[in-house]
């Protein structure tokens, strides 16, 4: 029998629609409920309501023409940025060339947000990519801060890796574009990955470290017989710029040197999801924007973590047996701790 080809666009969409529903699939009881989350316009106030997401894509360009054309597409970048937003990119730099954001498509982007007329704010590039080496000054900056590629690391006809594309800007007095290695906050078996001990806080005037919230997803297996609960964690961490910490659900917080602080509204964080299209093997298949949440959390919270009891990391839900399940608490991760304001996804 004759197939119809697999185009780039039909592979696209049939992989967004794919990780979607296997986001949503733990939800199906209130899916009512999670899609009025997504129903609501983000942050940034760009879709129009009524609007679950609207999706743009540009080909056939540079990586920086595709990511310019998209941006202008969706109506500028001003639509999405505000002058004084801290603007949180999270890319994939865990892995590098096919696995690692295209680093021409996030200087395109970045070249645009310090563009915006009247910008004042800053930009912060930040990741978990949970290994470590302790005999290195900065023990977080291995994998895809250093490594450099053969392909997506090219820009300009230079390889770079993510360090590299921060010193670009820096260069050019750009001290408004920093970086920031979030770590695993507890401390955990090295069954995978041995990023830990970065520190677990209650609040932001405790400084930076992994909060650990009160709210748990639950998924159930082997027809009811077995349980994980996986807590919901996210990172609290200081800007090297502006010395303002930013809490990732709640916002920006300036401490005030006394165990306290405030929130400051005035300084809205926009989190610029900045995925790769990957493959990641038989367990996940295709992943993307979803995935690309795995940076964020903490898998020192629960198994492979020491504490707490009882609990299994995102990673680790469904331990293999579900290998959707981790998706399914990423959902819930969207829906109780943070919600990207924008999610990219390159496909070089």
């Amino acid at each position: 029998m004759l197939r119809k080809p697999i185009t780039r666009r039909i592979f696209f969409f049939s992989s967004l629609a794919a990780m979607t529903m296997a986001a949503l699939w733990k939800f199906r009881g209130s899916t009512a409920k999670f899609l009025a989350r997504f129903d609501q316009p983000p942050r940034a106030g760009t879709l129009p309501k009524g609007h679950v997401s609207d999706v743009y894509l540009a080909r056939n360009g540079s990586a920086r023409e595709n990511m310019a054309r998209v941006l202008e597409m969706m109506g500028g970048i001003d639509k999405f940025i505000g002058t004084k937003d801290i603007v949180i990119l999270k890319p994939n730099a865990q892995w590098w060339n096919q696995g690692r954001t295209n680093l021409a498509a996030m200087k395109e982007f970045m070249d645009q947000v310090l563009q915006r007329p009247g910008f004042e704010g800053e930009i912060i590039v930040a990741e978990n990519n949970h290994f470590m080496d302790e005999t290195l000054a900065e023990p977080d900056n291995v994998r895809g801060w250093v490594e450099f590629s053969e392909i997506n690391g090219d820009i300009d006809g230079k390889k770079h890796n993510l360090n590299t594309l921060i010193e670009l800007f820096q260069k050019k007095g750009h001290d408004n574009v920093t970086k920031y290695h979030w770590r695993d906050g507890g401390p955990k078996r090295e069954w995978w990955g041995n990023g830990q001990n970065g520190g677990i806080v209650s609040s932001p005037a405790q400084g930076d470290g992994y909060i650990w919230t009160d709210m748990d997803y639950h998924f159930s297996g082997l027809w009811g017989l077995k349980q994980w609960k996986v807590k919901m964690s996210y990172p609290v961490f200081t800007s090297r710029y502006s010395g303002i910490t930013i809490d990732l659900m709640q916002g920006a917080y300036q401490r005030d040197g006394h165990s306290s602080g405030r929130y400051q509204s005035e300084r809205p964080v926009k989190l610029i999801n900045f995925a790769v299209l990957n493959h990641h093997g038989s367990g996940t298949g295709i992943t993307s924007s979803v995935k690309n949440y795995m940076g964020i959390t903490d898998l020192s919270c629960g198994f492979w973590g020491m504490q707490p009891e009882g609990y299994a990391n995102v990673h680790f839900c469904g331990e293999g047996l579900y290998p959707y399940a981790m998706a399914g608490a990423i959902g819930y991760f969207m829906k109780t701790v943070r919600l990207a304001d924008l999610n990219i996804v390159t496909a070089e």
